[in-house]
């Protein structure tokens, strides 16, 4: 998703404006990653599996994509 506003945040930033994304998925609802079970097939539960995709998104949105990197946004 954050690829797709990457030509708005570009915009913003050549402006001087703030160019930031953040997500509020379940702030602070997360759980542990069992890396060896990362497909969650082991121990499936609808709370376990809620926690884990909070958990995935959280590193999703921590990581930056290379394109906005390079573009320094």
């Amino acid at each position: 998703m954050t690829n797709l506003l990457l030509p708005k945040l570009e915009k913003a930033s050549e402006k001087g404006e703030d160019a930031r994304v953040f997500s509020v998925l379940a702030a602070g609802h997360g759980g542990p990653i069992d890396l060896d079970d990362l497909g969650l097939k082991k121990s499936y539960g609808l709370k376990r599996k809620a926690d884990s995709a909070t958990t995935y998104n959280d590193l999703m949105v921590e990581v930056p994509s290379p394109l906005i990197l390079e573009c320094n946004v």
